[in-house]
């Protein structure tokens, strides 16, 4: 919790708040002592919304004119400040037009494009026809986190009288465009063989014993991407990646 700069006692009372079930000390005790603790999960209530946000206790102690002092514009580092200071996310407001243009037009590709399944890096089909923003680099999972993360940083952007587009590239002051991308970062782990890798070797041991130097090795990854559940945000111009940092607390 000292890590994540949360207060338990806050962490506890907003997850009790929102009916979140809290492990106990023998979850706590069986996971050091490499135990079983299938037993001991609760499984999550059914909820109205995907996400709940959580204000952690660094939240209040950002300089925000110290990290933006390159953009040197007092005026428009104060009109920063004080639409940050203001702002207040809820995750029960229905989402902005915008952004659920966004999400209609992803269901759309999804629903023409059924055999494009994202399974790690690797695909099962794949379409010419592009993919709206995003999609390339975001697990399915993880799309409802995108659409509100997005929600988020267009409704900052229109107080501080920023135009975002549709494809929601930033458009900076009414002439400079900013596009900036949504990235899930992934894990690298040991890949496992699958049944049909497995047939596949097992066939190339017989072969190489039949025909030594005909036989064909399949080619199997040593590692798997798995996407996990991490989110990165990236503006191409410096001084606004600083910007999206607060965003994204």
């Amino acid at each position: 919790m000292k890590k994540e700069h949360v207060n338990y006692a806050k962490f506890s009372a907003f997850c009790h708040q929102n009916n979140i079930p809290i492990p106990g000390s023998k979850y706590r005790m069986y996971l050091k002592m490499n135990r079983d603790v299938t037993g001991l999960v609760e499984p999550l209530p059914t909820a109205k919304n995907d996400i709940i946000y959580f204000k952690t206790e660094d939240d209040k102690d950002t300089d925000i004119a110290s990290e933006l002092k390159d953009l040197n514009d007092s005026k428009k580092i104060k009109q920063i400040e004080q639409v940050l200071a203001n702002f207040k996310y809820s995750s029960k407001k229905p989402l902005s037009n915008k952004v659920k243009n966004f999400k209609k037009s992803v269901k759309e590709w999804e629903e023409s494009n059924p055999g494009d399944i994202h399974t790690y890096e690797w695909y099962e089909g794949y379409s010419y026809e592009q993919k709206p923003k995003f999609m390339e680099n975001i697990s399915s999972k993880e799309m409802p986190r995108l659409y509100r993360i997005l929600d988020e940083i267009y409704l900052v952007l229109d107080q501080l009288g920023e135009e975002v587009k549709d494809d929601f590239t930033v458009i900076i002051g009414g002439k400079d465009e900013v596009p900036f991308d949504v990235l899930e970062l992934k894990d690298r782990v040991k890949h496992e063989i699958t049944k049909e890798e497995q047939k596949d070797l097992d066939e190339y041991e017989i072969d190489l014993k039949i025909r030594p130097y005909s036989a064909f090795k399949p080619r199997i990854r040593k590692y798997d991407h798995p996407y996990n559940g991490k989110l990165k945000i990236e503006f191409k111009d410096y001084l606004y990646q600083k910007l999206s940092n607060f965003l994204c607390k």
